[in-house]
C-alpha cells in the first residue's frame, strides 16, 4: 500500500501537524520499520528531517520504537545522520535511548562518537538518567566507556551517586558500581550535601554500610581530618558509628598485611587494576591473596571482587603473551591443533588493548608481531587440511563409502548424495542470503547463518528415542551426528562454511557409537573449517565482537538446540542485535527444487512404500486389527531397505477413516468395511506420502464403490492438471469443484446449489487441502506458499478425499460413516507429471482382486 501511494506521487516528505514525516512516523509507531525505511528512502524520503521539537529520526528510533532497531539506526549512522542533533529540549538521541533503557542502541551510538557525559537544558547526562531509572545494565555500559562518575547537574549540582542515594531507598548494585569507577563519595551538591549526606542513617542498610566502607578508606588517607559525614553518622546512629569504627580499624589492618613482599589488600582496593594485574607475575600472589583474604572479615567481599577484576586482566595478558610466544617460535605444530584458539586471543587483544593505557608499544615492533602470526595462522589453517586430507580413520558417526560401501559409492555422503551436491546447496543459500542483503540496504555487513543439527531426545533415563536429523542440517551439511552446528558466513561475495562437531571420545562411544570427530570431518564433509562444538560461543562472540554491523540469520522458533538457543538469544542482548533473520524462507526456496539425485530417491521411497501397502491390502482380511495391519506395513517397509516409517500412519477401519488424522490404529476391521491407510517411508532421508483405501473382505459394497470411483475420477484429473503448471491453491479449488458436480449427480449434494454454495456443500465431505509439497519432510518447505504455481522438479501429492459424516446435512443415510482418500506423489515435469507411488494398486479391479488373496 504504502509503494502503491508513492508511485501515485504522494509526497514523501510532506509532514503533518508536528512536524513528523513518513519516515519519522515508521520508525516511532510501527513495528515494520525495516521494511518501510528503504522504501521511503528508494522515493527520496530525507533521512535528517527533524520535528516540530527538532527531534531527527535517530531520537524517533530512540524514544518511540517499539523495538530496538539497531541495525536500522546503524545503517541511518552511515547514512550521515547525525548523533549530535539536539531537540528542542537539548537532549540528543543518547538521552532517549537512556532514558528507555534500550541498551543496544547506547552501545551504538557510543561507537559513533556520541558524546557520553552531554547534558540537556536540564543538565541531565545519560549515568544520571540511567542512575534515576535504576537501570543496572545502562550504567555498566556508560561507565565501562568512560563516562564521568563524578559530573554534575546544573542547576544542583548532584552527581549520579547523589541520585543513586537520594529515593526512597539505596540503590545498591549502582553506588557499588559508581563508587568501583572512581565516584567521589565527599562531592558536595548546591546544598553542601554529600551522597553519603542523603541517606537515612537510622536504615542500617547493605548499601549504607557499603558507603560507610568507603568512608573509612577515605579517613585513613588524612586521619586527622574530621570529614562532614562522619558527625552525622555519630549524631543519628550509634550503632552505623560502631560499625564505622571497625572498619577503620579494618583498613589499618589492610594497609599492613602484606601478602607479598610488594602489594597489600589495601593495594588492591586502591590501586589501578592494571597495576595489580603487573603484580601477579609473581608466582606467589594468587595462591598468599586466597590463604589470607579470610583475615580481612569486613573488606573480605570487596578485596575479593577488585581481586577477580585484576585477575581477569591478568589471565588476558598471560594469553596474549602466549600467542606472541608461539608466533615468533615458530610453534607450528602446537598452532596446528589451537589455530583458532590463536585467532580468538589475537581478537581479546586487539578489543581490550585501549585497556592497557599505561603500557607502551613501539608501533613497528607490534606490527611485525602481527603480521608474522597472521602468517602463521594461514600456515597453521593449510597444514590442517593437508593433516586432515590424510587421515585414515576407521569409525565414523555415520555411513561412509569407507565402512558402508553395500551404501554409498565413492564421493557420497549421504546414499545417492554426493558430497558436491552438499556444497551447492550451501552456495545456492549463501547467494540469496547476499541477494537479499543487496535487496535491503539496511542490513549491510557480513551475514552469519546458523544451522544447528538436532539432538537426541529421551523417552525416559538413558532410553532415547530413533533419531532423526534436523532437516535444514541435514540437508545443508550431510551430516547425521547430533550436537553440531554449522555457520556460514556471508561477507560480500565471499562465502565459508564452518562446521562445529564433537571431539573424538572414546568412553562416550563405547556406549553411544562412533563418532567422526574434527579431524576426519574437514575431508569428509568438505566444509571449509572444523571446530569442537565447545568452541561455537567463543568462536561467534569473537566474530561479533570484530563485526558490529553483522546480520544473525537463526531460526528461533522451530528451536532444535536448547543450549544453542540460549547462548545465542544471550549474545545479541550483548551485542545490540535487536533479532534474529530467520533464513528458513531462503532455505526452502532452495530445497524446493528437487535435483535428479533426489528424484530417485524419492522415487525409491515411492516404490518401497507402494510395494509395503500392496503387501498389506493382500494379507489382509475381516477381523484383523489396525495395529496388525500398521505392522505390516512398517515391517514390509524395513525389509526393503527404508529406515523407519516417515510418520505414524494412518489405519482407519470403517467409521475411523472419518477421523482425518487417526492414528490410535487399535480397533478391529470388520466384514463389509473399509480400510483407509495413509503410510509412507523415509529412505536414506526421502519420504514417501501415499494413501489407499480397500475393502476388507475383497469386495466394494455398492455404495463404497459409487464413492471410490469419484475419488479416483477427480484425482487423476487433478493429476493431469499439474502439466498446467497451476498453484495448489488452485488445484484444491479444481478439487472442490469437481467433488461437488460429482455429488450432485448422485445427490448426495442438492442440484440447485452452484458457484461458493456448491463449493462449501463439497467441502463439507472434503475438510482438508488437496496437496501439499513432499521431500525430505512430508509437509516438505512449509514457508513456500501454496499459492506459487508449481515448477519443474517440485514434488507433491494429490489426495482427494470423500468422508461422509452422520452429520452432514446433505448424506444420504446409505452413505454414512464411508471415508475414502486416495493419495499419490507426483513429479511436475515440463514434459508431463510422473507419478512416483504409480506402481500402488488403486484401479477398482486391482484392489479387489489384491484384497480377496487372503479371503478364507
Amino acid at each position: 500500500m504504502t509503494e502503491l501511494l508513492l508511485l501515485n506521487g504522494a509526497d514523501v516528505n510532506a509532514a503533518d501537524d508536528e512536524g513528523k514525516t513518513a519516515l519519522l512516523v515508521a520508525v516511532g509507531e510501527t513495528k515494520i520499520a525495516n521494511q518501510l525505511l528503504p522504501l521511503l528512502i528508494k522515493y527520496g524520503a530525507d533521512v535528517n528531517v527533524t520535528d516540530n521539537l527538532g527531534m531527527n529520526v535517530l531520537h524517533h528510533i530512540a524514544a518511540y520504537a517499539p523495538m530496538q532497531y539497531v541495525a536500522l539506526a546503524r545503517a541511518l549512522i552511515k547514512k550521515g545522520v547525525s548523533l549530535e542533533v539536539r531537540a528542542s529540549d537539548q537532549s540528543l538521541p543518547i538521552h532517549d535511548a537512556v532514558e528507555e533503557n534500550k541498551h543496544g542502541l547506547v552501545k551504538l551510538f557510543l561507537e559513533h562518537g556520541s558524546p557520553i557525559d552531554a547534558q540537556d537544558e536540564d543538565g541531565e547526562f545519560p549515568l544520571y538518567i540511567a542512575t534515576d531509572n535504576d537501570d543496572l545494565v545502562g550504567v555498566h555500559i556508560l561507565l565501562e566507556r568512560g563516562a564521568n562518575p563524578n559530573l554534575k547537574l546544573k542547576d544542583t549540582a548532584r552527581t549520579a551517586l547523589h541520585c543513586a542515594c537520594s529515593g526512597m531507598t539505596i540503590k545498591t548494585d549502582i553506588v557499588r558500581q559508581l563508587l568501583n569507577a572512581g565516584a567521589d563519595l565527599l562531592a558536595e551538591d548546591s546544598e553542601g550535601k554529600t551522597a553519603f549526606a542523603l541517606l537515612e542513617y537510622k536504615n542500617d542498610s547493605i548499601g549504607t554500610r557499603l558507603m560507610m566502607k568507603r568512608l573509612a578508606i577515605i579517613k585513613d588517607r588524612d586521619p586527622t581530618v574530621q570529614l562532614k559525614d562522619e558527625r552525622l553518622v555519630e549524631q543519628n546512629s550509634p550503632q552505623l558509628w560502631s560499625f564505622y569504627q571497625d572498619c577503620i580499624e579494618n583498613v589499618r589492618r589492610m594497609r599492613v598485611t602484606r601478602f607479598i613482599e610488594t602489594c597489600t589488600f589495601y593495594d588492591l582496593l586502591t590501586k589501578c587494576r592494571c597495576e595489580i594485574a603487573v603484580l601477579m607475575r609473581n608466582f606467589k600472589f594468587i595462591e598468599n591473596f586466597r590463604k589470607n583474604r579470610t583475615v580481612l572479615a569486613m573488606y573480605v567481599s570487596d578485596v575479593s571482587e577488585a581481586f577477580e577484576r585484576a585477575e581477569k586482566l591478568y589471565r588476558c595478558m598471560v594469553k596474549q603473551e602466549e600467542v606472541i610466544n608461539e608466533a615468533f617460535n615458530g610453534l607450528v605444530p602446537d598452532v596446528v591443533v589451537r589455530n583458532e584458539d590463536l585467532r580468538s586471543a589475537w581478537r581479546i587483544m586487539f578489543s581490550t588493548l585501549k585497556s592497557f593505557s599505561r603500557f607502551s608499544f613501539n608501533k613497528l615492533y607490534f606490527q611485525s608481531i602481527v603480521k608474522c602470526s597472521s602468517e602463521v595462522i594461514q600456515n597453521a589453517t593449510s597444514q590442517q587440511q593437508t593433516a586432515a586430507q590424510n587421515v585414515v580413520q576407521q569409525t565414523f558417526g555415520q555411513p561412509t563409502p569407507q565402512t558402508h560401501s553395500h551404501l554409498l559409492k565413492d564421493g557420497e555422503i549421504i546414499p545417492g548424495i554426493k558430497v558436491d551436491e552438499i556444497k551447492s546447496r550451501r552456495n545456492q543459500l549463501m547467494e540469496k542470503i547476499a541477494k537479499s542483503t543487496q535487496e535491503r540496504p539496511f542490513q549491510s555487513g557480513a551475514q552469519v547463518v546458523i544451522i544447528p543439527s538436532a539432538s537426541k531426545v529421551y523417552m525416559s533415563d538413558k532410553i532415547p528415542y530413533v533419531f532423526r536429523q534436523n532437516t535444514e542440517f541435514l540437508y545443508f551439511t550431510g551430516c547425521q551426528e547430533p550436537d553440531s552446528i554449522l555457520v556460514l558466513i556471508v561477507n560480500g561475495n565471499h562465502f565459508s562454511s564452518t562446521l562445529f562437531m564433537r571431539y573424538k571420545d572414546a568412553h562416550a562411544e563405547l556406549w553411544d557409537g562412533p563418532r567422526t570427530g574434527t579431524e576426519a570431518a574437514l575431508s569428509l564433509f568438505e566444509v571449509d573449517h572444523v571446530l569442537p562444538v565447545n568452541e561455537f560461543e567463543r568462536f561467534l562472540t569473537s566474530y561479533l565482537s570484530e563485526n558490529k554491523s553483522c546480520t544473525l540469520w537463526y531460526d528461533d522458533e522451530d528451536v532444535v538446540q536448547q543450549d544453542v538457543h540460549k547462548k545465542l538469544n544471550q549474545l545479541i542482548r550483548i551485542y545490540d542485535t535487536n533479532k534474529f533473520n530467520c533464513p528458513k524462507a531462503l532455505m526452502h526456496q532452495v530445497r524446493l527444487i528437487k535435483s535428479p539425485a533426489e528424484i530417485k530417491l524419492m522415487k525409491k521411497s515411492c516404490d518401497v512404500a507402494s510395494a509395503a501397502i500392496a503387501k498389506t491390502i493382500e494379507i489382509s482380511k475381516p477381523g484383523m486389527n489396525e495395529h496388525e495391519l500398521f505392522a505390516t506395513v512398517d515391517y514390509e517397509s524395513r525389509m526393503q531397505g527404508a529406515e523407519f516409517l516417515a510418520y505414524p500412519p494412518v489405519v482407519a477401519g470403517g467409521k475411523n477413516a472419518n477421523i482425518i488424522h487417526y492414528i490410535s490404529n487399535n480397533q478391529i476391521v470388520n466384514e463389509k468395511e473399509m480400510v483407509l491407510m495413509d503410510a509412507g517411508c523415509e529412505y536414506h532421508g526421502y519420504t514417501s506420502d501415499i494413501t489407499r483405501t480397500w475393502p476388507i473382505d475383497g469386495k466394494f459394497t455398492p455404495y463404497q464403490k459409487i464413492l471410490y470411483e469419484i475419488v479416483l475420477d477427480v484425482q487423476k484429473i487433478l493429476i493431469d492438471k499439474l502439466k498446467e503448471m497451476p498453484s495448489l491453491d488452485m488445484v484444491y479449488h479444481e478439487m472442490c469443484y469437481l467433488l461437488g458436480k460429482r455429488l450432485q449427480e448422485e445427490n448426495l449434494i442438492p442440484k440447485n446449489l452452484s458457484g461458493n454454495k456448491l463449493l462449501a456443500a463439497a467441502y463439507s465431505y472434503c475438510p482438508h487441502h488437496v496437496s501439499h509439497y513432499l521431500g525430505m519432510d512430508v509437509h516438505d518447505t512449509p514457508k513456500i506458499s501454496r499459492s506459487i504455481r508449481v515448477q519443474p522438479g517440485m514434488v507433491v501429492t494429490v489426495e482427494p478425499g470423500i468422508y461422509v459424516n452422520p452429520k452432514n446435512q446433505f448424506a444420504p443415510p446409505e452413505f454414512h460413516h464411508i471415508g475414502i482418500r486416495i493419495e499419490d506423489d507426483v513429479l511436475v515435469q515440463d514434459s508431463g507429471p510422473l507419478v512416483l507411488s504409480e506402481n500402488c494398486p488403486k484401479e477398482v479391479d486391482d484392489i479387489e482382486a489384491l484384497a480377496r488373496k487372503n479371503q478364507t
